[in-house]
């Protein structure tokens, strides 16, 4: 189900909200096995203040997220094809 842009933009302000409060608001989810964001972390030292910084810019990467009590993280590594937004 394709949200509204409204329920998209209420949706970032709150990350954003979120993050910029704290960086403890962030949790990224580690999978078991072989998983793309660990390997893209590791492979660029990429720590989860350096994460919480790339999503507040929300610039070329893949980024996955969900709200809970935290903004939990559940990809994050470079986007591996072009991706159709529905609100450009």
């Amino acid at each position: 189900m394709t949200k509204t842009i409204k329920e998209v933009d209420d949706f970032l302000n709150e990350v954003h909200k979120r993050l910029k409060t704290s960086k403890d608001n962030l949790y990224i989810v580690r999978k078991k096995g072989k998983d793309k964001t660990d390997e893209f972390r590791s492979m660029y030292n990429i720590s989860s203040d350096i994460v919480c910084e790339e999503i507040l810019k929300n610039e070329e990467i893949y980024i996955k997220l969900k709200l809970r009590n935290n903004v939990v993280c559940m990809s994050f590594h470079p986007k591996e094809f072009d991706l159709k937004y529905p609100y450009n």
